[in-house]
């Protein structure tokens, strides 16, 4: 029930398959008011200016103020599904994206590199690195952006929620209670909408076995007279199996089972036995399906080998007698009964229980029931239902007519169809579609200008003698047609096909068994000829209304909703964020081996000292990158010797004994260079040399670290960072000044040498 002056919602009714659908009614009774027991003033809703009071005098709130919370109520609800729709639809669009499928499974893979034993190589996995990190930077982007949407979407919600709900508050005790009792019973229409679905089965199907048990009667012996004359050539059903072993096949909705035990459904063997005392319109419907296929058709069979076969029945002629004199005739009376009976039972039934439901509600909370407004609003909501089941009903006419011109079509390129069909089907169905068509757009102006009715639903199947374009009208003209194009189809398969397949086998009783080389080379025949009977089968099944899941229908016509729902607002739950990628985790490189815990390099920093632990005074600190607790080379110092060749860094500083080298290459405690004797005999000094870091000990290569899983703004993944191992400092300036003094005091030494030698010669 939506409110007159918010405009009315209006639902559908239709049949889904063989099923009657029917999408919600809204019965809008607050265009009188509600008033409660101890007054009898009432305001119209739709009057702006009504202020006459709801409940005792004590309240304030008027007719006005109530339906403004169920608009704005109204309006919070589908605001909310339409704010958890885009949230929902922004997640599923990030979690099903192959961007997100894509990175999981690039992820994996750099795993499974990255934590192998080994690497192929350096450049490799870090190329791998940078790779998955970049996608990684884009996933995280993809996923912020779609949980910015869910943030946004759940707050609006929410928000408009809470607004809703204080308006709620404030409404008189009385209309709240009623809201309550509402609420409590939505939530049984589940139970109440099976029941009620369960008892308009019943009446329908009692309906459709007993409006002419003549007539019935006679349409039960043809079956069994075609099943008499098929029965070398069971019709086989397609079927399913369950868990059990069970074998069912559901036809117009009715269930049938294996009756012989042999794995397999035919019509002759378990279906028929079954259709001996009908009991529902779709047992009906399945014995006209019967014939036409018989008559009509080729018929899916299996031989003696189990293998599937097309064949022709030898009670074809017979059969399509019966169907033209009697069987026709039976099915359509049932039919018509059923849909009657139907749709007597929607307009007053459904609307006696709805209309009891709320009085007992409204009696408890202390209010009063409008009944002359309840009246008045059903009859403008069953009109609207009825326009959207004949807009719905016609439509599903029309396509089942199109799927047949397809399959007609298709056979066209089959030379013997086209010259053998006895009128131009295709050319016909073509007539009938167009036909069909404008009587549909003529019905819907007649019933559009109709008034509402409580009968309003019947006129539109009937026409009441008030419209001519029924829906009843309409499949009479449609099936009267497309049953004719029999005369064409039955002929083609019991004497033209026959006769031009040489490989064919007919029985001593007159059935023929195509072979399956020529079932194959004309395969559109065959499948146009089937679409024949089931397109006018469909139609009848269209038309009928088989009810055998009516609850979806039932359901929201029990539920109350729109301007009799005082009920609270429904409470917004918000839809979960998307969950952010996992980063991949950096390398370290160690050469080609790796570590398999991958330990960081850090800088460490190294002071030379004596054997006393004092810092040497010309060789100072330096700082390596290193991976501390992992025994390396001890770095040398020019002009000096460590006190041991190897050494296991700790993070922070680290002391190392180094020993200063004398000019003879010995040891001793104050020379801070090294030096060498020259041919002569003379000491020559050397330049220092520098601290060398052995390159088995340098990280060469490092990575960027993603800090908070993110990359750094212009920085590419895995850029290296510094260049380890030349970060060492040089020996220091006082050695040098040292060098120069003794050099000078070399060069004189030198000089007198020469003028030795000189003499000499």
């Amino acid at each position: 029930m939506v409110n007159e002056m918010n405009g009315q919602t209006h639902y559908k009714m239709y049949k889904a398959n063989k099923h009657w659908i029917y999408v919600g009614i809204t019965l809008m009774v607050m265009t009188g008011a509600v008033a409660i027991t101890s007054g009898n003033v009432r305001a119209d809703v739709n009057d702006p200016t009504a202020a006459a009071p709801l409940d005792a005098p004590d309240d304030s709130i008027t007719t006005a103020a109530v339906s403004a919370y169920q608009s704005d109520r109204d309006a919070y609800q589908s605001m909310a599904s339409t704010a958890s729709a885009s949230a929902t639809q922004a997640a599923d669009e990030y979690n099903s994206s192959s961007a997100t499928s894509d990175y999981a499974a690039d992820l994996a893979s750099y795993n499974t590199a990255s934590n192998a034993a080994t690497y192929d190589t350096k450049a490799e996995v870090l190329s791998q690195y940078n790779d998955t990190a970049s996608e990684y930077a884009v996933q995280v982007s993809a996923a912020n952006s779609a949980n910015t949407v869910i943030e946004q979407q759940n707050n609006s919600a929410q928000a408009s929620y809470e607004s809703v709900q204080t308006k709620y508050d404030a409404l008189p005790a009385k209309i709240k209670t009623a809201g309550a009792l509402i609420t409590e019973y939505n939530k049984t229409t589940d139970t109440v909408s099976a029941d009620i679905a369960a008892k308009i089965t019943k009446e329908s199907n009692t309906n459709a076995v007993t409006a002419s048990t003549s007539s019935l009667s006679n349409l039960l012996k043809s079956v069994n007279k075609a099943k008499g004359a098929n029965s070398a050539t069971p019709i086989t059903v397609a079927s399913s199996t369950d868990g059990s072993g069970a074998v069912t096949a559901t036809l117009f909705g009715a269930t049938y089972t294996d009756q012989n035990g042999d794995g397999k459904i035919t019509f002759e063997d378990d279906i028929i036995p079954e259709l001996q005392t009908p009991t529902s319109l779709a047992d009906v419907t399945v014995m006209f399906y019967y014939l036409k296929r018989v008559a009509d058709t080729a018929l899916d069979s299996t031989d003696a080998n189990g293998t599937a076969v097309k064949a022709v029945s030898a009670g074809a002629a017979a059969t399509s007698m019966d169907l033209m004199n009697t069987a026709s005739g039976a099915f359509k009376t049932s039919g018509s009964t059923a849909e009657a009976a139907l749709v007597k039972s929607i307009q007053t039934e459904l609307k006696t229980d709805l209309e009891n439901k709320l009085k007992d509600i409204y009696s408890q909370a202390g209010m009063t029931f409008d009944e002359a407004a309840f009246d008045a609003t059903y009859v403008e909501q069953l009109k609207q239902i009825a326009i959207d089941n004949y807009k719905e009903q016609t439509a599903a006419f029309l396509q089942t007519l199109n799927d047949l011109l397809v399959k007609f079509q298709a056979a066209t390129t089959d030379t013997v169809w086209t010259s053998n069909s006895t009128n131009p089907l295709v050319g016909g169905l073509k007539t009938v579609i167009a036909k069909a068509t404008q009587q549909v757009t003529d019905g819907l102006a007649e019933i559009e200008a109709l008034p509402a009715s409580d009968d309003f639903l019947e006129t539109v199947y009937s026409g009441n003698n008030k419209i001519t374009n029924s829906i009843n009208s309409i499949w009479s003209t449609i099936n009267s047609s497309i049953d004719n194009y029999g005369r064409s189809t039955s002929p083609m398969m019991k004497t033209v096909l026959p006769g031009l397949d040489t490989n064919g086998v007919k029985s001593a009783a007159g059935t023929f068994t195509f072979s399956n080389e020529f079932v194959a080379s004309h395969q559109v025949i065959f499948d146009a000829a089937i679409g024949l009977a089931d397109a006018i089968t469909k139609l009848a099944e269209e038309f009928f209304g088989v009810t055998d899941d009516l609850q979806q229908t039932i359901q929201p016509l029990v539920t109350i909703s729109g301007s009799f729902d005082v009920s609270a607002p429904t409470a917004y739950t918000n839809v979960a964020a998307v969950a952010l990628p996992t980063a991949p985790a950096k390398p370290v490189i160690q050469g080609v081996d790796k570590e398999p815990t991958t330990p960081q390099a850090r800088t460490i920093t190294i002071i030379p000292v004596d054997l006393s632990g004092n810092p040497l005074e010309y060789a100072p600190s330096f700082t390596i990158d290193t991976i501390p607790g992992v025994t390396i080379d001890t770095p040398t110092v020019a002009g000096y010797s460590p006190q041991n060749a190897k050494l296991t860094p700790t993070p922070g500083e680290n002391k190392v004994v180094y020993i200063p080298v004398n000019y003879a290459g010995n040891e001793g405690d104050g020379i801070q260079v090294k030096t060498a004797v020259s041919e002569g005999g003379y000491h020559e000094a050397k330049t220092a040399d520098p601290i060398i870091v052995p390159e088995e000990n340098k990280v060469v290569e490092t990575v960027t670290d993603l800090g908070n899983n993110q990359p750094k703004p212009n920085q590419s993944i895995g850029e290296t960072t510094n260049n380890l191992g030349k970060s060492l400092p040089q020996t220091g300036e006082s050695s040098q000044s040292e060098l120069a003094t003794i050099g000078l005091m070399l060069l004189g030494f030198m000089g007198l040498a020469a003028v030795g030698k000189k003499k000499r010669y």
